[in-house]
């Protein structure tokens, strides 16, 4: 577990890297950084060993944790410090899985309410299982539900270039299946609910999403409709900020075509006049992040550590370096190491035994 933390928060540096510091996100794809993100997740949701793990053996650090772990706090009680933080671990992860669940219930009777008074509508640009709805709400055009999306617009007169660059982008979002991957990071997200990093990656996804979304509606785009689509974000974001004095009260997970936050819609904007969804990868850059998942998933540290009290710890290995012999006294066979007396021996028969000398006493 503490190397998969370990792993998940190097992925999570690195993106935060990419993102905030612009000499190096100009060498990166969108699809790259997604990459990396999608490691990060994929570490902390699968914390095993895999077959090409190798081990590494920990003396000092690990065994120190264990000794501590396996501490009983509370006298004439078999419960260890480890016990407690994993009580404590499930318990915060169910109370986040329980809040989760009642916000997302309250999405869903507020989609439903958006819905039964919405108008519907439809436009060349979708696809014809996609229902859009006009709703009289104050809130961005946004996608909504898994096995049947709908896509709600505010009831604002956009321009048919603005009508066809939202659509477009929130028909990407369903074609790649974002409202899934952002309902798996919440959950993800309550499960780590004490570690502190996951939150970043929660957050990085939900740029990242974006990002992606408008490369894909960009690609085929000719350098006039490029241009009107970053125009049409910009517009749209104008329009919305306008109109709204409060906002629909929905919980994540959706995909809005402008994010709330600014810093969000400045980063998408830089991301496609930088040309990252377009422009061609570096090997180097590509190799590293093929390399990434096998280097962060190939190494575990496991203590070198015997529980007290324990049959393991009643073990001996003999070495034949050493003056090695048993003792025969009143029925009994003893061994002895070194001068040292290590315990009685119940067969003498079997395996390394019955190749040592005896002695009587």
């Amino acid at each position: 577990m503490v190397i998969s933390l370990v792993s998940a928060t190097v992925c999570i540096c690195l993106v935060q890297i990419i993102l905030h510091y612009r000499p190096v996100y100009r060498t990166f794809r969108v699809g790259l950084i997604y990459a990396l993100v999608i490691i990060a997740a994929l570490r902390l949701a699968l914390p095993f060993e895999f077959i090409h793990t190798r081990t590494i053996a920990s003396k000092i650090v690990l065994p120190a944790m264990y000794e501590f772990g396996n501490i009983a706090p509370l006298n004439n009680c078999n419960v260890d410090v480890f016990d407690f933080i994993f009580l404590i671990w499930i318990l915060g992860a169910l109370t986040r899985l329980s809040i989760l669940l009642v916000s997302l219930h309250k999405s869903r009777e507020v989609i439903h309410s958006l819905s039964i008074a919405g108008r519907k509508t439809y436009t060349s640009a979708l696809q014809s299982s996609v229902e859009v709805l006009v709703t009289c709400a104050d809130c961005a055009p946004f996608v909504y539900g898994l096995r049947r999306p709908k896509i709600f617009l505010p009831d604002i007169k956009f321009s048919d270039d603005e009508l066809q660059n939202i659509l477009r982008h929130e028909c990407q979002h369903i074609r790649n299946r974002d409202i899934l991957q952002k309902h798996m990071m919440q959950v993800l997200t309550c499960v780590y609910w004490w570690f502190p990093p996951i939150y970043a990656l929660r957050n990085e996804l939900n740029v990242i999403i974006e990002l992606r979304a408008d490369g894909q509606v960009v690609k085929e785009y000719s350098d006039q409709q490029y241009f009107m689509y970053l125009t049409s974000l910009v517009s749209v974001a104008k329009l919305i900020k306008k109109r709204s004095n409060s906002t629909v009260p929905l919980a994540q997970p959706v995909t809005a075509f402008i994010d709330a936050e600014q810093g969000v819609l400045k980063q998408r904007i830089v991301f496609l006049l930088e040309e990252h969804s377009i422009r061609k990868t570096n090997f180097g850059v590509l190799l590293m992040v093929i390399a990434v998942p096998y280097f962060v998933t190939s190494v575990i540290v496991e203590p070198d550590y015997v529980r007290k009290g324990s049959d393991a710890a009643r073990t001996t290995t003999l070495d034949r370096n050493k003056d090695s012999y048993l003792l025969h006294h009143k029925n009994r066979y003893y061994l002895f190491i070194d001068g040292r007396n290590i315990g009685q021996v119940d067969d003498i028969d079997s395996g390394e035994m019955k190749s040592l000398p005896i002695k009587e006493k």
